[in-house]
This record gives structure tokens, sequence and C-alpha cells, in this order.
């Protein structure tokens, strides 16, 4: 799965931690991957809680009314999942010392992991870009204490251009998605891929290229006059042309399954606060009409909709980086 995908930008980045010695302000040593833990520590989050919602600092990624989820991550290393399992038999005849550690994966040093989920209906760079530059714009003083410590990010990032120059420097493909936007009762239009037109396409590579090279070989006077030669020479032909039909076929298999999924309805970030915030509202409205008449019931919805204004997702609706109300 792509980068972007039904409508979002999932975007993922390792940028290395400086790894050098530095002195805090105090005049206490200290490390760059500790004052990235201090400063994301005391990094406002969001509402998440009725209770929290009292608290006057937010998640300084609330002001990006595009913005999903975000999270940022001090990743010291991978981690070991024990030695690979191997064949006793096989250790045994190759002669090998099952005690001998096996070399063992590791981060040269440590990295700030940061993803985001953000609107992106285009799925295109410029909007990655623009979000970005957003960022860095709306949240420049949350953001410069954590990403100061980071590799280079002091000598390159000077303005929200080159801020996000840097951040789509570090970028790593994202693979494997979350989109859980569409109905349930919507299925998303599958990228299409016709078994015929697959199967005439893999047939047409074939016979292109195991024609092609007995067009070169005759050409260049190398083909077999007859007997076991030129039988062999046909069945390597063959097999070849048999290849590049497998191979195209999963090419193409392959290139479908990379397509985005398409842009699920009311998937941007206002209209999800709109749906919250009406599913909040019906949630206690419910128990109120238990007992009531039909025409009660009728009246009383309806009233609930005008004052909940369905159409206009500025207002009244839940607010960015509130979980509960």
């Amino acid at each position: 799965m792509p980068t972007f995908d039904g409508g979002h930008c999932f975007l993922t980045t390792l940028i290395p931690i400086d790894s050098r010695n530095v002195v805090d302000q105090n005049g206490l040593h200290s490390s760059h991957v500790q004052l990235v833990r201090d400063r994301l520590s005391v990094m406002p989050t969001a509402h998440q809680s009725p209770t929290t919602n009292t608290v006057p600092c937010n998640s300084p990624f609330a002001r990006c009314t595009k913005t999903h989820f975000a999270r940022l991550v001090v990743l010291d290393d991978v981690i070991f999942n024990g030695r690979m399992p191997e064949d006793a038999l096989a250790v045994a005849i190759r002669r090998e010392d099952p005690t001998v550690p096996k070399p063992v994966d590791a981060l040269p040093t440590p990295y700030l992991f940061f993803t985001a989920d953000f609107d992106a209906p285009n799925g295109t760079e410029a909007e990655l870009r623009e979000w970005l530059e957003g960022v860095w714009t709306k949240m420049r003083d949350d953001l410069d204490p954590v990403f100061v410590h980071c590799f280079q990010y002091a000598q390159k990032v000077k303005d929200a251009k080159t801020f996000a120059d840097y951040m789509i420097a570090h970028r790593l493909e994202t693979t494997m998605p979350f989109n859980d936007y569409w109905p349930v009762n919507t299925a998303p239009p599958l990228p299409t891929l016709s078994v015929f037109w697959t199967a005439v396409a893999a047939v047409a590579a074939g016979v292109v290229v195991g024609w092609g090279l007995s067009w070169l070989l005759g050409l260049a006077g190398l083909m077999a006059d007859g007997g076991f030669w030129r039988v062999l020479e046909i069945a390597l032909l063959s097999l070849i042309g048999l290849c590049a039909a497998l191979y195209t076929a999963y090419a193409m298999v392959m290139r479908a399954g990379l397509k985005p999924f398409p842009v699920a309805p009311n998937s941007d970030l206002p209209s999800v606060l709109k749906g919250l915030h009406l599913q909040r509202g019906l949630i206690a409205l419910v128990p109120q009409l238990q007992g009531q008449t039909d025409r009660a019931v009728f009246d009383e919805v309806g009233r609930f909709l005008d004052a909940m204004q369905v159409g206009n997702l500025q207002a009244p609706t839940q607010a960015p980086g509130t979980i509960g109300k």
C-alpha cells in the first residue's frame, strides 16, 4: 500500500538524534536523546477525557485542521527477537558451534520516530509539503526544542520550506497505512484487474521475448541447424518466454495493488469531527426518547437535527484535539 491512500497521507519519518554529549543549560552533562525525552514529556497531549477538557493546553497538532493523528517516539534500538531457528542436523553437518552468537541488528544511533495521518485528498507531494510547512508555521515553538537535538536540524532548517525539505529527506515509505473511514456497509471500490487482459499481456510478452531472442540468434548466425541442440535451443527460448509472461502478469498484479483507495465519503477531519459531535448528541438523546410516541420522537429528532446544523461543518462541532466532551 502507498503512503497516500484513501484521501490521506500517512507520513512516516525516522530522524537520527545527535549522539554527542552536550552540556545542559544548568551546567549538568546530559545527552541529546535525554533532552528529546525531556521535551516530549512536557509537550501537551490532546484532551483525551472529559476531565482533561478543563486543561488550558492542548496538543499543538490540534492547531492544524487536517491532522487526524500524530505521534513522536524516541527509538533507541530495534528489539532483539531471539536467535533465528535453524535445523539442528544442518548445524551439526556444517560443524558450527551453536553457542557462538550470530550478528544482531542494531541501530547506529537513537532515532526520533515521527508519524502522522492527515488529509490529502489529491494524494500529491504538494499536499505533503503544504502540511509540513503549515506544521512548522503553526507549532514551531513546540517542535524546535525537540528537533534541534536531531542530526543537522539546526544547520538545515531555517524556515517552513527547509523544514519540509528536512522531513521529506528522512521520510520512509508507509507500506501498511490504517484507514478505517469507509462505512461498514459500503465496500471501497477496489482496483480492478481483468484476468483476460492480464493473460493476453502475459502471452504477448512471452511471445515477443521468445521470438525476439530467436530472431537475434538467427541474425547473429547462432541458431542450431537441427538435432538435439535445436531442441535444446527451442526449450530454452520457450522457458525464457514463459518467465517473461509470468513476470508480466506479476508486474500487472503488483501495479494494481499499489493503487490507493479512493477518498472515503466524509473522511476529512472537519467531517469526522462533525460526525463525532452528532454521535455523542444522539447517544445522549436516545434514552430520553424511550417510551414516547412516534410523533414525539419525530418532533424531538427534528429539533435535534436543526440544532446540530448537520450541513454546517464549522459549528456546532467537536473541537480538534478533543476525544471526549
